[in-house]
Formats: structure tokens, C-alpha cells, sequence
């Protein structure tokens, strides 16, 4: 009965209500219970659980799941009561139609990799085969072919719609199928390309080469070698690595086009085959060989060169369709990828690109529109990071906030990578259960990658200037945008040859570019050129790294791509130097273009963000604390927040990973309305070691409620500490609002690395002093060996050098003019002040101790110079003030005692002060001590046996 009547037994009664008799929709990868109103995943149907949490309340998921004995051409699913067709085992999907419901079908696939044999294509994918007449068919995802689409890979066809080519080949010229047609054509010299004749349903070999408009829609193909010209009696150097013979000049010349370590083909009579050579410099062949180079490639070689290989973590079937990752890629919105979607699970898709590529953005096509819009939110939270595979780094661009708009523009989201450089992007979200209402996975119609293209410095000079054919090349036309001209340096040995681009303002750097304007012998000119950023405000300098030439024909054969890794500096220094002992070429350097790629700007996700951070109070808004983690976290939908408040110190603290030299500090405010709350806000470097700090600038709020207009840089001009504090304090009677710190985003931009020989201090790099010396990013100089001392700027300890030297004095003439070898005995200031002991930190702590510097001499409280300071100095032993002074020490010569002096007979200085800091009375003085030692001056002296004063 549905009636519901009244109980005096306390009984008591459910009934459906209408939302629930609904009949449930279920989606793909879930199992529809009978009872008709719950969906389960399908992981839980038949795994001997009945009425659990996850499963069907009416027990359905355990029905007809009794075991079967599966032929052996079948798999036997996990649950024991299901068989499917070997083919879909390891097919990369899950849940399909022909698929096992618990899934097991695709479980220890990396122990089932297939061996195909010699007939068939053998798939990326590893458990797949296919009939090699599907390979290279222009048909993706077909019935017959791979279901990750790599059949198609390194088909280097190109298609062109409503085109003929002209005149049948001769002999049998008519196919039933592309790949038999592309295939009989590499092997005839007189086929140029393919036409498909609808009205027939045939492809057709034709001898022409050149294209024609078809008015019946014909369909043509040119396979995409390039150019090549022929050279009699000539031949390259040198075979190409792995399979290097081919019988025919098409199959030669098609590998040799995929190959960066060939640089053309050379015929073979005794053989009679054609080899892939990799030299480029033709040489006079006495055996009749015959040789061919390919010429400059077309626009449209570049573009298949730059293809992308499609991975994602799983691939789902929708209405019996795979949807493959490369799907997402065709240029088709009607078409979409799918990967499986679930709970506590990364889920990824990746683009990986054939070279390291700067990308500017990353447009996403959510495929769900309409009423399904809801579904967008599986991918609520998705990140996109740019990756590097050689060394398996990334950097996240940003993350995906999904939205419930129902149109394609509003299921379309552009994420922003503001230049970073890699070889792979990758987007990954993950649904933990419970803090999400939807599973995680990706569903994209389009995903599409922008480019970061390279940017030229604001001027430009080298160290010389050849002629060509009366033509000056100058630096100017490596930057024009003209692959048609070039720059060029004289060439020379044992000279350094360079190339410099200034920039107006101070500039972080990713990646440079280097166009190579020879391909042939000529390009082992720039061989190990090496490129450096310089910032001449702070005199610092780092390098990036260095290119490896090589002999190819193909423009991006000659492109090189140095990482700078966000180094920032107001130029770019391009260095070669060939040492005549080791290189066979003389050094130069000729570019047909040169550019850069920015890192970090105009956007503020890219900043370095150091260790960790922390501030002086936190604010809660509700129950959520916005702490100072939240203007670190590359997310520009949260923030940190201080509490305000009137004349009080309130700071934020970013701690960095080591010590750093900063270009500058970069500050998103978050709260536009407010944005004085943050006036005169200090931006200081400090080194927590030493407990000092210097002062970059201050902020000067604006009101602009955009982010740009919130974004706030200054500029730190090379400081080196371990942290960044940022502090403002707003003094009552001053200002109209309390004083805090509110912000989306903080980080800041390295300035670059100490040059070896400087040592990072918390004004810049300063040089090291004589008798130290430094590697590069050092944080102190290191001395000298006892007995050894050094030029100023010193780079290794193999620039130190043994010196003879009076140690109780110091010789205004010799190698250590600052006193860092005085072993003498002052111990009192200029002042008089006795030295505090430099094995005590009272009154003043200190790190010049004996432990840290045992060369340095630190006996008792003797005067000394540890630090390659201007001269010995000591600690102030009696107070706080001064915390040091400088000490006096006699100069070698008249005013010391000699090394062979060893009584001081000899002594005619003129100190005037004992050793415990007293004047001395003057000699020809009786007062206040009669004496009878004649002498004219108030100096001391060695008279009687005894040193007097």
C-alpha cells in the first residue's frame, strides 16, 4: 500500500518521495542499479560486497556474477563472472562497452607489451597491433587502427583539398587504399605525389608536382621532403647513426628529412644503395658516387617538425567512440578527448613538444556544454604546468576555476604561462572525496598552446664588423626579423669574439634563441659560445650555458635555445673564444636571428617564492585564517592578510632558499579599497646571519582596482640577504587608515650570481680583498693560506702566492698593505679601547672566531684582519659603542722592529703609545718621570736593554 495509516504500535514507515522514483541517468563508467534510482561505480559491480557503502541498496551490483569459464581466446575479468574479447585487454580504456565493470582489464598492463610481428605496425602503446596497411592511411582512430592514434605518427604526408596532380604514372597507378598508394609511391622516381578520385574511389600515382585546382573535388598528397639538388661524383662524409642504407632515393631522402644527424644522401654504385651521410660538405668521389642535399625547407616541413606527441592517464569510450587525447588536437570542436574520471586519483593529459618551446597561454574548450554544463566542474581545479623532461622540473602556469556558464565561450578558459620554457605541458586535477561533489577527470574539445615568441633587446653592438661582397653585417641584422640577412663577427683564434644586447630596464630571462646563419662546416664557428646575463648596475653576472653546433640544413637544425632560468640582468653577452689547440675552426659568431624570452613578466605567477613565509599577525575572515602561505601559493583567488592597526610594526617576512642577490621585490595588493593601507610599506633585504638589513624603496599605493594596477615593483638593484621584509607602520596623527600588509601574490626576481672573485654583501657584490679570494655566488671570500696572499678579485685559492713579510708591522710596500698577515700584539682601538677577545661573544656577538677563520691569526685580543677589511681592527671589549674601531699599527721599514732586528736596538719609529693604550711622556721631558734618556722626540725606544717609553 502507499496509504499511510495511523500505528499504536510505534510503528514506523518510509515511502519514495517523487524526486527520488526518478529514474536515475547514469553516466559512462557507472553501473545503473535496478532498483532504477542509484548509479555506482563501476569498479564495485561483482566485487563480493553486498549492500556496502558504495554499492546498490537492492544488492543488484552482485547479481549473475557467478564464475565463468572463459575460452582462450578470452579474458577473464576480475569478478570472475564476466569474459571479454582479448582485444580489449590493455586497450587503454576503462568501462567501454566491451570492457570488464570491475575494470581489471586494464590492470598490470605495463607486464603485457606486445610483439608484433615483422607484418604488422606495432602501436605506441605497447599491446596493440595493426595491419601495416593502416599504417600512415590518414585515418585516426579508425576500426583498424591505433587506438592512441600512433599509426599516423611521422607521416610526413601533406594533404591538399580540391588539388590534382597531373598525369598518371606509368605502369599500374590505381589503389584501393592512401597507405598502398604512399607506399608504392617512395618507391618510383616518377611519382610526385597521390590524387584521390572520388568518382572512382581510387588513388591514383600522378607524375606532376605541381598543384591544380579540381573542380570534383579531388583530394591530393606530396609527401614533404624539402627540396633536393643532385651532385654528381661527389659524396658526404661520415654514415648516420642506426639504419643508414635505403633501395630507394625517396625512402633515403624521407628518413633523412626526420633526422637531425643527416645532412643529405649519398648513392653507392658498388652497393647500389642510397646512405644517410652526416656530413653537409660535398667531396670530389673517384667511384662515380652520387650525392643529394635538400635546399631550404618549406613553412610547411617547420610545422610538422614542430608536432606533438598526446598522452593522457586513461581514455574513455562514449557512445563506443574512444576518446583519445588526440582529439582534443584536431581542430574539430564537434569531436572531444575523455579520460576516465574518479576520486582520490591524479588525472593528466600532456602535450609533449619534439624541442624546448616558451609558451604564452593555454586555451581549453571545455567539451561539456548545454544542459551539461555541471559536468565542467570534474574539472574545477585543474593546473597546468610547464614541464622539462631532461631534467624533470616544472613550474605551475595556473589553475582552472571552472564555471556553470552553458556556452562554449563560457566553457572556454585561457590559463596564463607568461613565457615559461619546456618541452611539455601538462594538466592535471585530482578530486579527493569528500571536498569535491563531482569525480575528477578531463574533457576538452579543443586545448590549444600559444606561443611565447622571442623578443629583441633595445640595442645592439659586437666586438667587430666583417664585410661580405661589399656589405657591412652588422649587429643589427641579427634582430631585424629577417632570416634573409645575417650578422657577422671577424673570425679569429685565441680572441674573444662577442655579441651584446642591451635592454632599457632590468629583465629576467628564460630562455635565449640563436639563429646559426651557416649550416655547413661554417657553423662550428660559434662551437661552445657561451651566454651570459650582466646586470652593469650591480656588476653581477651569470651564465646560462653554452650551444653545441652542428651540420644540418634545416633552419631548425641551426636554431639553439639556451636556458637562463629567470636570471635577470639589463643585458645579454654572447662570448666565443677558440683556443688554436683546440678547435679546428676559428671562432666567431654569425646569427641570422637572435632573441630572448622574458620570465616572469608582464605576469606575477613566475616569481620566485622562496622557502617559506610568515607575517606579524593573521586575520580571519569567518573561520578562514589568510595567512601568509596564501600570497605565496600561485593562486590569485586567495590572499594574505595582517591585522591593521595604528602605530605598530607590522611586517611579513618571505624567506628565501640561500642567500640571493634580488633585482627586485614584486607586490600584488588584494584589496584595491584599502590599497593605502599598505603607504610607505619598506621593502628591506636582510641577512639574518648578521643581522643586517638595507632599505630597497618604499610602496606608493594607487588607486586602480585592476591587478596590473595593484601589481607594485621595486627595485632592489642587486641587495644580497637570506630574506625579504616587507614593513609598515602607520603612525596615528599621520595617516587617514591603520597600517597592514594584504596581498594575492609576493615574490621577487633574482638579479643574478656574484661574479667569481665578489662575495654577496647586503649593499650588492662587493670584490674580495687581497689575500682572499671567491667562487661564484659566494656569500664571504675565503683567505689565503697562512703565508700566501692574493690580488684583489681573486677567483681560486690557485691565485694565492707565497710572500716573505715582517709580521709585528706592516709594509706599506708590500703584497698585504691591509694588514691581513699583522701577527703583531696591539690590542687596543685608535681610541684606546681594549680589543675584545675574538674567541668571546660578549660584549658582542660575532662570526670572526678562531674555529671560522684559523689562518686569520685570532691569538688573545690582538688587532686583526680576517675579512679583508682596510686595515686590522678588533671589537670594542668595554662597551656597546662603538661595536668595532680600527687599530694602530706601526708600517714596516723606520717604524718596526725588523724580523733580524731581535732586540729593537735598531728601532726608529714612531709610535707613541704603550701597550696598554697610555702616552707616552716625551723624552726630553722630566715630567711626570725623571729620568736621564736624552732623546728629541715622544717615541720609544730601545735604550738600556729595555723598551721604554
Amino acid at each position: 500500500g502507499s496509504e499511510l495509516g495511523d500505528s499504536p504500535n510505534n510503528e514506523i514507515s518510509w515511502k519514495w518521495t517523487s524526486e527520488k522514483r526518478m529514474k536515475a541517468e547514469c553516466q559512462d563508467g557507472q553501473y545503473a542499479c535496478a532498483n532504477g534510482v542509484q548509479c555506482i561505480d563501476m569498479g564495485n559491480v561483482c566485487n563480493g560486497e553486498r549492500y556496502g557503502e558504495n554499492d546498490c541498496w537492492d544488492g543488484s551490483d552482485e547479481s549473475s556474477c557467478d564464475d565463468k569459464d572463459c575460452t582462450d581466446d578470452m579474458f577473464t575479468c576480475g569478478n570472475g563472472a564476466q569474459c571479454i574479447e582479448m582485444r580489449f585487454r590493455c586497450d587503454g580504456q576503462k568501462y567501454g562497452s566491451g570492457d570488464c565493470r570491475d575494470g581489471s582489464d586494464e590492470e598490470n598492463c605495463e607486464l603485457s607489451t606486445i610483439k608484433c610481428p615483422n607484418d604488422q605496425f606495432a602501436c605506441a602503446n605497447g599491446n596493440q597491433c595493426i595491419e601495416m596497411k593502416y599504417r600512415c592511411d590518414g585515418s585516426l582512430f579508425g576500426e583498424d587502427n591505433c587506438w592512441d592514434g600512433s599509426d599516423e605518427f611521422e607521416c610526413h604526408w601533406i594533404q591538399y583539398a580540391d588539388k590534382f596532380l597531373g598525369d598518371y604514372s606509368s605502369g599500374t597507378y590505381k589503389y584501393r587504399t592512401l597507405h598502398e598508394a604512399q607506399a608504392e609511391c617512395l618507391k618510383r622516381a616518377d611519382c610526385g605525389g597521390i590524387t584521390y578520385e572520388p568518382r572512382k574511389n581510387k588513388y591514383t600515382l600522378r607524375r606532376g608536382s605541381e598543384l591544380g585546382d579540381s573542380s570534383t573535388n579531388e583530394i591530393s598528397w606530396k609527401e614533404n621532403t624539402g627540396d633536393w639538388n643532385e651532385y654528381a661524383d661527389s659524396y658526404l662524409s661520415s654514415y648516420s647513426e642506426g639504419d643508414n642504407k635505403y633501395d630507394t632515393l625517396m625512402e633515403a631522402q624521407a628518413e633523412c628529412f626526420k633526422r637531425y644527424d643527416c645532412g643529405g644522401v649519398t648513392y653507392e654504385p658498388d652497393s647500389e644503395m642510397y646512405t644517410l651521410r652526416e656530413g653537409s660538405e660535398l667531396k670530389d668521389s673517384s667511384t662515380n658516387e652520387i650525392s643529394w642535399k635538400q635546399t631550404l625547407e618549406s613553412e610547411a616541413s617547420m610545422d610538422l617538425r614542430s608536432s606533438v606527441m598526446v598522452e593522457q592517464s586513461s581514455t574513455m569510450s562514449v557512445n563506443n567512440r574512444v576518446q583519445s587525447g588526440m582529439l582534443a588536437i584536431d581542430g574539430d570542436m564537434e569531436t572531444g578527448s575523455h579520460t576516465e574520471c574518479a576520486y582520490d586519483k591524479d588525472i593528466w593529459y600532456q602535450l609533449k613538444y619534439n624541442e624546448k618551446r616558451c609558451f604564452s597561454e593555454v586555451v581549453i574548450a571545455q567539451s561539456y556544454t548545454g544542459s551539461s554544463s555541471y559536468n565542467a566542474y570534474r574539472m574545477n581545479d585543474l593546473e597546468v604546468h610547464v614541464r622539462d623532461s631532461s631534467t624533470n622540473m616544472g613550474k605551475l602556469c595556473g589553475i582552472m576555476k571552472a564555471r556553470g556558464d552553458r556556452s562554449t565561450e563560457g566553457q572556454t578558459y585561457t590559463i596564463s604561462c607568461d613565457g615559461m620554457c619546456g618541452d611539455t605541458v601538462m594538466l592535471k586535477v585530482r578530486h579527493n572525496r569528500g571536498d569535491y561533489s563531482y569525480m575528477g577527470c578531463i574533457h576538452m574539445s579543443e586545448v590549444v598552446v600559444n606561443f611565447a615568441g622571442e623578443s629583441k633587446p633595445d640595442s645592439v653592438v659586437q666586438s667587430s664588423t666583417v664585410l661580405i661582397d661589399d656589405e657591412p653585417r652588422s649587429a643589427m641584422f641579427a634582430i631585424d626579423d629577417d632570416t634573409t640577412t645575417s650578422s657577422q663577427t671577424e673570425c679569429a683564434y685565441d680572441k674573444d669574439i662577442w655579441y651584446k644586447m642591451e635592454f632599457d630596464q632590468v629583465r629576467c630571462f628564460s630562455q635565449v634563441v640563436i639563429h646559426n646563419a651557416y649550416h655547413d662546416y661554417r657553423a662550428y664557428r660559434m662551437n661552445d659560445l657561451a651566454v651570459h646575463v650582466e646586470n652593469s648596475k650591480t656588476n653581477t653576472a651569470y651564465t646560462c650555458g653554452s650551444i653545441k653546433t652542428r651540420e644540418s640544413l634545416r633552419a631548425s637544425g641551426q636554431r639553439y635555445s639556451v636556458q637562463c632560468d629567470g636570471r635577470c640582468g639589463d643585458s645579454v653577452m654572447l662570448r666565443v673564444n677558440h683556443d688554436r689547440n683546440k678547435y679546428s675552426y676559428p671562432g666567431c659568431i654569425q646569427m641570422k636571428e637572435v632573441g630572448v624570452h622574458f620570465a616572469g613578466l608582464p605576469g606575477v605567477l613566475a616569481l620566485r617564492k622562496g622557502e617559506s613565509a610568515e607575517q606579524s599577525s593573521t586575520l580571519y575572515v569567518g573561520e578562514t585564517a589568510k595567512s601568509a602561505d596564501l600570497a605565496v601559493d600561485n593562486d590569485m583567488e586567495t590572499s594574505s592578510h595582517t591585522v591593521c592597526a595604528y602605530d605598530e610594526d607590522i611586517t611579513y617576512q618571505l624567506h628565501l632558499d640561500s642567500m640571493r642577490c634580488v633585482s627586485e621585490v614584486v607586490i600584488v595588493n588584494s584589496d584595491a579599497d584599502n590599497a593605502y593601507r599598505m603607504n610607505d610599506l619598506e621593502v628591506h633585504i636582510r641577512n639574518t646571519a648578521s643581522d643586517e638589513s638595507s632599505v630597497c624603496g618604499t610602496l606608493k599605493p594607487r588607486k586602480n582596482s585592476t591587478d596590473a594596477g595593484q601589481t607594485y615593483r621595486i627595485s632592489c638593484e642587486g641587495k644580497c640577504g637570506d630574506s625579504v621584509m616587507l614593513r609598515v607602520n602607520h603612525d596615528q596623527s599621520k595617516y587617514s587608515n591603520p597600517g597592514c600588509i594584504h596581498m594575492k601574490e609576493v615574490g621577487v626576481h633574482y638579479s643574478g650570481s656574484c661574479q667569481a672573485g665578489y662575495y654577496m654583501t647586503i649593499e650588492g657584490c662587493e670584490q674580495c680583498p687581497k689575500g682572499s679570494w671567491s667562487d661564484m655566488d659566494a656569500s664571504s671570500c675565503t683567505q689565503c693560506p697562512a703565508g700566501q696572499t692574493s690580488d684583489s678579485g681573486s677567483t681560486s685559492q690557485n691565485q694565492c702566492y707565497a710572500f716573505s713579510v715582517q709580521t709585528a708591522c706592516i709594509d706599506k710596500d708590500g703584497p698585504c698593505t691591509d694588514g691581513s698577515a699583522y701577527r703583531g700584539k696591539v690590542s687596543r682601538t685608535r681610541s684606546g679601547k681594549v680589543c675584545q677577545r675574538w674567541d668571546a661573544q660578549y660584549p658582542h656577538k660575532h662570526k670572526q672566531t678562531p674555529e671560522e677563520k684559523p689562518d686569520a691569526g685570532l691569538d688573545e685580543n690582538y688587532c686583526r684582519n680576517p675579512d679583508g677589511s682596510q686595515w686590522p681592527w678588533c671589537y670594542n671589549g668595554e662597551g656597546d659603542s662603538p661595536r668595532w674601531e680600527y687599530c694602530n699599527i706601526p708600517s714596516c721599514g723606520k717604524d718596526c722592529i725588523d724580523e733580524n732586528d731581535t732586540d729593537g736596538s735598531a728601532y726608529r719609529g714612531k709610535v707613541s703609545q704603550t701597550a696598554s693604550g697610555k702616552t707616552c711622556q716625551s723624552w726630553d721631558s722630566q715630567s711626570p718621570n725623571r729620568h736621564n734618556q736624552k732623546a728629541s722626540e715622544q717615541t720609544c725606544l730601545w735604550i738600556g736593554g729595555k723598551l721604554l717609553s
